[in-house]
């Protein structure tokens, strides 16, 4: 004789595919125009170049000596032991919990182009249906025309939509009524110019043989970049601006999550001591003099992150480094203005 079912608990329905319940705008939220338009892949696994969703969805049965809850608490407590979360509260369903991060212009070498990324994971359980959910974003081709991701705020409101679109396939509110997120307080910058508009004089002057790379996503106006290199591996020019908003999931203000961006890109031994209209800043490269002169500078004004890596090869006399200042001060003053 097979375990009870006890009450309360939600039983898979094999005619039904929680998957099917993500809506065509809760993908383009997540940046995937193409698959908005068509059925759920196999396996939930949503993929558009970079750009991955995942959703899983574990509907735990009654076992010997257990119910489906505590099998459910357990699947849980085994997610929560293999990666990084924090708990959410208020919780979607009876508990939750999130992880979100972000990249911007980040490289280990200042004479190549660095990487943008944005990511977020949620756990969620409702009675015994745990629910794993996670979409990564970056730019896939450091020396090509890849382009950044998405905005952190689309991507976290965007998971959490996705999560309680993917609850609502069995009958009935969750606890919390299915309430939308916390609505976390934005900062000053909530749109950017382009980059390539705003310092084409400048690097003109710097690389007349280098054509602007806008590296923006289409529709996109709170992550937009723009890189200048006039062959591969060459001298370099890259912009990349982030004006990060509040946190879609938990409702962390925006000014907290560009503090959070700041921290995740700054490399050890990073200068931080650099003055200007920021409010913090994080210096690396260096010139040696003769094969290298290569600097990546990153700023935050409020909730504005701002990062500028020049690279100039030979006998540079040290311009990199008051060229990244330039064009640093010259790209906020007109975001800000």
């Amino acid at each position: 004789m097979e375990p009870a079912w006890a009450e309360g608990d939600l039983r898979p329905d094999p005619l039904v595919d929680p998957c099917a319940r993500i809506t065509a705008t809760t993908l383009r939220t997540l940046g995937f125009e193409r698959a908005a338009g068509l059925p759920p892949p196999l396996g939930c696994t949503w993929v558009e170049g970079a750009r991955v969703l995942t959703v899983r969805v574990d509907v735990h049965r009654p076992g010997d000596g257990t119910t489906a809850v505590r099998s459910a608490e357990q699947a849980v407590a085994d997610g929560l032991a293999a990666a990084t979360y924090e708990e959410l509260r208020p919780p979607i369903g009876d508990a939750a919990w999130q992880w979100s991060t972000a990249t911007v212009g980040t490289t280990e070498h200042e004479d190549l182009p660095g990487t943008t990324s944005t990511a977020a994971r949620l756990l969620v359980r409702r009675a015994n249906v745990v629910v794993h959910a996670a979409l990564a974003d970056s730019d896939p081709l450091r020396a090509g025309d890849g382009r950044l991701p998405i905005a952190g705020t689309d991507v976290q409101s965007g998971l959490r939509a996705a999560v309680e679109e993917t609850l609502a396939a069995w009958d009935g509110p969750t606890p919390t009524g299915r309430a939308g997120p916390p609505e976390g307080t934005d900062g000053p910058v909530t749109a950017l110019p382009s980059p390539c508009r705003v310092l084409a004089a400048d690097v003109r002057a710097l690389l007349p043989a280098a054509e602007p790379l806008d590296r923006t996503a289409p529709g996109e106006n709170r992550l937009r970049g723009c890189r200048w290199q006039p062959r591969p591996y060459g001298e370099l020019v890259e912009v990349t601006a982030y004006a990060v908003g509040p946190n879609g999931i938990s409702g962390a203000d925006a000014e907290s999550e560009a503090e959070a961006v700041m921290a995740a890109g700054r490399r050890p031994g990073a200068d931080r001591g650099l003055g200007g209209p920021w409010d913090e800043a994080a210096l690396s490269g260096a010139d040696d003099g003769y094969h290298r002169d290569a600097w990546r500078l990153a700023v935050r004004s409020d909730n504005l992150v701002l990062v500028v890596q020049v690279s100039f090869a030979g006998r540079a006399g040290g311009r990199a480094l008051p060229t990244a200042v330039g064009l640093a001060r010259s790209y906020l003053a007109d975001a800000s203005g």
